[in-house]
């Protein structure tokens, strides 16, 4: 890889030692190194919120073993693969967005709210 670039393993693997000691990571930001994200990468973790930098450029199917994920996704841009994947887990992806959306697809975009992740509005009831 790039000077620089890196894929999700490597950061997790040099970041992750307070999995060793029993804490439970539950929300993580991954860096703009980021470009890979393979199988199998946060099995075993209890995460269930992930920020992705919009220069992933490849995500697995299997990267998550979890009931429930919710990706927030910084890429801006509509025809990025992540919003187009099917994933062998159960997730939510939310587009990033500074400007308020229109309030018929607001629920589908997020916005930092006191540095974390929030969308816009909740989903319409079905």
């Amino acid at each position: 890889t790039e000077k620089g670039v890196e894929n999700a393993e490597s950061w997790f693997s040099k970041t992750s030692k307070c999995l060793n000691m029993g804490i439970y990571i539950s929300s993580v930001s991954l860096p703009d190194t980021i470009e890979t994200i393979d199988d199998n990468v946060f099995n075993n973790t209890n995460i269930r919120e992930i920020v992705l930098p919009s220069t992933v450029k490849s995500i697995s199917k299997n990267v998550f073993n979890v009931d429930y994920i919710t990706i927030y996704s910084l890429s801006t841009d509509e025809n990025d693969l992540i919003y187009s994947q099917t994933f062998d887990f159960d997730c939510t992806v939310l587009q990033y967005s500074e400007a308020e959306p229109d309030s018929t697809v607001a629920h589908k975009y997020w916005r930092y709210v006191d540095g974390k992740p929030q969308r816009w509005a909740e989903p319409p009831e079905n």
